[in-house]
């Protein structure tokens, strides 16, 4: 009854665990970055980086501020109906130089206006006016021009490095979990199909000692040991086969597929290229990341806020003035708005500001940043140190699997050698089918333990390539 029992749970799961139909491995990770709710979240992070990099490269371009109003500034003398409006017209251009000094540029062309019962004065005001603005003390020390080039380059630079290679980074250890797992399922397949196996030779076991037992050759003690160990496969192989069923219906939902109409068989993974474990110059991905905050954390430029600085600045402006009017008598105690004849305007001024408060502040908040940079220090040194061990296991691991590989096949070439030695045996009638199923077992279980080795190899080359900045997802598509 158990035996029919097992059968027919097989007959029923098989066709989901073992179908012919192949889910490729490119269908599985277009999928994957479309249904995985961590493939998605990676997607809409980058997304933002993305925008925000867009705003700090706008940040960097010129502003252009427009601005106009009509204001009545007030009554003239006792005459009520006289009113004076200003209509103004402001544009400002702001930018940051190379060396982070602010020059703006204002055009100011102002219009003032006198309405009064008989008469109409207009005086027209453009200015043009130029102002440079450069920090000059910084963290207790004057500031080279060169570093502010720097620092700027860094400001851009380092979001579009640090995110390229955090994306990538994150996409290849997606990448590597869902290979695992579909390895990790071919091995639990192979697994099973080995169970399966070995439930049909202890069954068959059983039946020789059911007769033997009968015909008073084996004890009832000798019989019940052998059911019990046949029963106990048969309860690992419904435990197994519950649970590969449960793994691959999992991987299915998390992919983007139906488990109810979709099924899987390990589909093909491309050859990998070799990426030799030792003396490699090449630094991975984790250590160029942490070289990027190392210099974040150098030229820190929170630490040159402009608030905080110290400046110096220089500004010129220019004002040719004109105007017209129609009764200059009756205005002769106004605002002065103007003659017939233009005349220019100018004056240049130079500002130096130092405060004892900004000295305090910047040299505390240099102190900070020096914590800050020997932090990353210290971390970029563990993170070097990590890495290099990392390295040698991977290079040792490597070289074990490579050694039991090697003697795997001796050892599958003699299993081989037995099973077709008892196929022949059989053929002339000096063994038995049981001795003939027990050989098959031996030789499918070394195949078994080879590809199992092969699979860890996949993977650990696997992880070595992702670590040096090879795109897994052009790779294996």
């Amino acid at each position: 009854m158990k035996i029919i029992s097992l059968i027919a749970f097989v007959l029923c799961i098989s066709p989901f665990l073992f179908s012919k139909d192949i889910i490729s491995i490119v269908d599985i990770l277009n999928n994957a970055s479309k249904n995985h709710s961590s493939w998605i979240n990676l997607e809409k992070n980058r997304e933002n980086v993305k925008l925000n990099t867009v705003l700090l490269k706008e940040s960097f371009l010129p502003d252009f501020s427009f601005g106009d109003g009509q204001t009545p500034i007030y009554t003239y003398g006792s005459q009520s109906e006289k009113y004076y409006h200003n209509i103004s017209l402001i544009t400002q251009m702001n930018w940051w130089l190379p060396t982070d000094g602010t020059l703006s540029i204002s055009a100011l062309d102002t219009i003032s206006y006198a309405q009064t019962d008989d008469d109409n004065v207009i005086s027209q005001s453009p200015v043009l006016s130029f102002s440079y603005t450069q920090p000059t003390w910084l963290s207790g020390k004057f500031i080279e021009p060169s570093l502010y080039s720097k620092i700027h380059r860094l400001q851009l630079d380092i979001p579009l490095n640090e995110d390229r290679i955090k994306y990538l980074i994150d996409r290849n250890n997606l990448i590597y979990d869902l290979i695992k797992d579909l390895l990790d399922i071919d091995n639990k397949k192979r697994e099973v199909q080995l169970l399966e196996m070995n439930f049909k030779i202890a069954d068959d076991e059983l039946e020789v000692f059911k007769s033997n037992r009968d015909k008073g050759l084996v004890s009832g003690t000798d019989y019940w040991k052998k059911q019990l160990e046949r029963d106990t496969i048969q309860d690992s192989l419904w435990e197994k086969k519950s649970n590969l069923e449960l793994i691959v219906s999992r991987f299915l939902n998390n992919y983007g597929y139906s488990s109810k109409k979709d099924s899987l068989n390990m589909p093909e993974f491309p050859e990998l290229p070799t990426i030799p474990l030792n003396d490699n110059p090449t630094p991975s991905l984790l250590m160029m990341l942490q070289k990027i905050k190392l210099e974040k954390a150098e030229l820190q430029s929170t630490v040159y806020r402009k608030q905080n600085a110290s400046y110096l600045t220089t500004s010129f402006s220019i004002a040719p003035k004109y105007g017209i009017r129609n009764d200059p008598s009756s205005f002769s105690d106004s605002l002065n708005f103007g003659t017939e004849d233009s005349y220019i305007d100018y004056s240049l001024s130079v500002t130096f500001k130092l405060s004892s408060k900004n000295i305090r502040e910047q040299n505390t908040q240099g102190k900070i940043v020096e914590l800050d940079y020997d932090t990353a220090k210290k971390e970029y040194e563990d993170t070097d140190r990590t890495e290099k061990l990392e390295l040698q296991l991977l290079s040792d691991n490597y070289k074990i699997l490579k050694d039991r590989k090697e003697r795997l096949f001796s050892s599958i070439n003699y299993a081989k050698t037995l099973f077709d030695g008892e196929k022949k045996l059989l053929g002339i009638g000096r063994t038995t089918p049981l001795l003939v199923q027990q050989a098959k077992f031996n030789y499918e279980s070394r195949k078994n333990d080879l590809k199992n080795i092969e699979n860890d190899l996949y993977l650990l080359n696997l992880k070595m390539i992702a670590s040096k900045g090879y795109d897994l997802m052009i790779l294996l598509k």
